[in-house]
């Protein structure tokens, strides 16, 4: 089927299949799917986290805590993901894509026995990672690949400013730069948007978020006011005027549906603003977008 006619994200779980089939030990079928199910299960109201090393059944880089006198077949995703309860630290489940053997850990680098293995670290509900030799591979949020992404990087932001904000300095660029950065190291998801209508849009949307006695936001304070849900609002200048705000917005063709209520809010509010603005999006997978406003670039 043509790749144009196909939806992305369907695009993106074929991709995510090719690549555990290729990294399986025997290139085992099922791995991407089984870590789907159990993924998705809860333990007594808990999300899944936890380790599973995959590699071939006796692998000398692999010390066995407990072995299972019958090796529980991937496709039980109930049974494993209550194994799954077992791990920590460095010991994770072992398998070897088809079966779960029992508990064991991978040898110190230092050994003359080591060797990088493929492992998949669950992250949360519906939330995996692909990993090896200590680089991830892939990132599933949602039942859909990601591919892992980094920092924000300062050039990309400044190209992105520029474009918005066309009259700041490098210097006024530069401070917006310090926010955008301590708003992508929160782990738990965050918004920082920078309006030129941030005073206004306060007033309007005050129903709907915190409303601040104006003062000029640093890297601190920011931690503090992200700490809560809702988008941090702030002028250009770095003046903020809100905090904890929930931003509307017109629905757009722009949004995607595997993407957290977050992101899909700061595409409808960056896709109808009157005003030139850009938003920091801080999704809890870790993904991180800089959406500047449709109208004015």
């Amino acid at each position: 089927q043509p790749v144009l006619d196909r939806d992305y994200n369907e695009v993106l779980r074929g991709a995510g299949r090719r690549l555990m089939l290729r990294i399986s030990p025997g290139s085992a079928h099922g791995l991407y799917d089984a870590c789907l199910g159990i993924a998705a299960l809860r333990h007594e109201g808990g999300e899944g986290q936890g380790t599973m090393l995959l590699a071939r059944r006796q692998h000398a880089a692999i010390v066995p805590v407990l072995t299972l006198e019958a090796p529980v077949p991937l496709r039980d995703h109930r049974s494993i993901r209550k194994l799954l309860e077992l791990t920590e630290g460095r010991t994770g489940l072992v398998s070897d894509a088809s079966h779960v053997f029992g508990l064991g850990y991978m040898v110190e680098e230092d050994d003359d026995k080591y060797e990088p293995l493929a492992t998949v670290q669950f992250t949360n509900h519906y939330g995996w990672e692909l990993r090896h030799g200590g680089h991830t591979l892939m990132r599933v949020v949602s039942n859909t690949p990601r591919l892992p992404q980094s920092k924000v990087q300062a050039d990309n932001f400044a190209r992105v400013a520029h474009q918005v904000f066309p009259d700041l300095s490098s210097d006024e660029i530069s401070f917006l730069w310090e926010l955008a950065l301590e708003a992508s190291n929160q782990s738990h998801g965050t918004m920082l948007c920078i309006s030129t209508g941030a005073k206004p849009e306060a007033e309007r949307l005050r129903r709907q978020c915190f409303r601040v006695v104006p003062r000029v936001m640093t890297r601190p304070v920011l931690r503090q006011a992200s700490s809560i849900d809702g988008a941090v609002l702030v002028e250009p200048d770095g003046t903020c005027y809100a905090i904890g705000v929930i931003l509307d917005g017109q629905a757009t063709e722009k949004g995607d549906s595997s993407r957290g209520a977050r992101y899909n809010s700061a595409v409808r509010y960056t896709s109808s603003s009157p005003y030139p603005c850009l938003a920091v999006v801080v999704s809890e997978d870790g993904w991180i977008d800089l959406l500047p406003s449709t109208l004015h670039t």
